[in-house]
């Protein structure tokens, strides 16, 4: 009996164990589901960082940086087609959210940014795997690994997707959208937001005048806003340069941003002349110069030449002054402060003001042009960003060994002698192409809203030149 009374009480305790053992899996079940829950309002006690945040050893900080800019490649074919589940989304480096409301690279902060690339969207929050603008950031971390990425975008629909609390604050924002790009971005991009280099800033759609906080397009008001330019950049960081970046946009190669400096905005060139039917926005080579006359009266302290009624170098063979393409284009933040304190619109956030009613990247183009800025040439956009013209277009009327010289003269002065000679030659080697039956292009820096030059999009030289284009274009 005494036997079997220790067996029974042997029995008892190893019960009440298991008990014991499965309410402290079913409290630590509960504590891991609260915490997803609720992760919104604990989000300051999430200790692990991005991996340049605060103070860091130089050499260790330089380690870090380093990993994105190696020749590692990705299968982005297999990517693009497992919709979401291939293992490289698994790849996922924990870090807070919270702090991407300003740069935490060491870098950045020590040197400041080389290139800001501005991307003015409420979209990308609510974009599932495989949208364009995932392959057009990855275009990015390809070919300006070393740039800061500033993401001016909106909270509300995934707010009121992913948050139980109906006014989140605006650092809960930060984390729930910077969380969600980040999952859905390619590998590229993902370094660059675990190295520092990308920040968040949830618009502000009262001081915008915008109508809708996810509707509000991309970027055609606010950029036409003098708050934009002085407000949402870091002096001490960010660079007076600017690349202005839309989800139909995708860089082809690298550059050197210091060979274009000079230039108060570059953007792809438009046709001189639009035929009937197909004007944008009332756009065209005369167009351009008769809109600076209209608007000469609502601008403040012309000279005698910026306000004169010859503007016959907007004209010129091989000008094409009218430089668009607002989605993919270099612009400089003290040229845009000047044309919107010149010539104020109604969207400039200024008290004396005029109605424009017109796109921002014509509104720009004109005055820049009109004020006499640095402006590139047709052919020297055409290097940079094309839309409609490739450089051959540009320089149409010359003889094919004149173009050949022209285009190469260019290219060596925007792209670097050996590397665009290099580039060049590459590109117009008829025995890679033998296949090919249209004629050879010379290939930009990058592509904006590419369907309009689809007929050649399927080349097998666009291509092989422009990696990532395949991916942002619906066929």
């Amino acid at each position: 009996m005494r036997k079997n009374g220790g067996t029974n009480s042997r029995q008892l305790f190893d019960r009440r164990r298991r008990e014991l053992f499965r309410k402290l899996l079913a409290g630590l079940a509960i504590a891991i589901v609260y915490s997803v829950i609720t992760l919104p309002t604990h989000l300051e006690s999430i200790t692990v960082v991005r991996k340049d945040e605060g103070p860091a050893d130089d050499d260790i900080a330089a380690a870090d940086h380093s990993d994105h800019n190696t020749n590692t490649t990705y299968d982005y074919d297999s990517i693009y087609n497992s919709f979401g589940s291939h293992s490289s989304y698994m790849d996922r480096r924990l870090f807070n959210f919270t702090s991407f409301d300003n740069y935490t690279s060491s870098k950045v902060l020590r040197d400041g940014c080389p290139l800001t690339v501005v991307i003015v969207d409420p979209r990308p929050p609510m974009s599932g795997y495989n949208h364009p603008i995932y392959y057009s950031l990855e275009s990015l971390a390809l070919y300006v690994p070393d740039a800061c990425v500033v993401f001016q975008t909106a909270s509300c629909q995934i707010i009121r997707r992913e948050s139980r609390f109906s006014e989140p604050t605006n650092r809960q924002k930060v984390h729930i959208v910077a969380k969600t790009i980040y999952e859905r971005s390619l590998p590229g991009f993902r370094r660059m937001m675990e190295h520092g280099q990308v920040r968040v800033n949830i618009i502000d759609t009262t001081k915008y005048g915008l109508q809708n906080c996810d509707s509000f397009g991309v970027g055609n008001n606010v950029f036409m806003s003098i708050r934009f330019w002085q407000d949402e950049f870091i002096d001490e960081l960010d660079s007076d340069m600017v690349l202005t970046f839309q989800d139909d946009a995708v860089l082809c190669r690298s550059f050197d941003i210091d060979l274009w400096k000079q230039y108060a905005y570059v953007g792809g060139p438009w046709v001189p002349i639009w035929p009937i039917g197909l004007t944008v926005g009332g756009v065209g080579c005369d167009n351009m110069r008769n809109l600076w006359q209209e608007w000469v009266p609502k601008c403040n302290g012309l000279t005698e030449y910026q306000s004169s009624e010859s503007f016959a170098h907007f004209c010129e063979p091989g000008y094409g002054g009218y430089q668009g393409n607002g989605g993919l284009s270099l612009r400089t933040r003290k040229w845009m402060i000047e044309v919107i304190q010149r010539c104020p619109s109604e969207h400039s956030g200024l008290e004396n003001f005029e109605e424009f009613n017109i796109n921002e990247d014509v509104y720009f183009s004109t005055i820049l042009n009109g004020l006499n800025a640095t402006m590139p040439s047709a052919l020297e956009a055409s290097l940079f960003s094309v839309e409609n013209l490739f450089p051959e277009q540009t320089v149409e009327d010359s003889s094919s060994i004149e173009q050949r010289e022209i285009i190469l003269a260019a290219i060596q002065k925007l792209w670097g002698n050996e590397t665009g000679t290099m580039l060049y030659d590459r590109m117009h080697r008829e025995e890679s192409y033998p296949t090919i039956s249209s004629e050879l292009h010379t290939i930009p820096l990058g592509f904006h809203k590419p369907w309009t030059v689809r007929d050649v999009l399927g080349d097998l030289q666009i291509q092989n030149e422009c990696k990532m284009l395949k991916f942002i274009v619906t066929w």
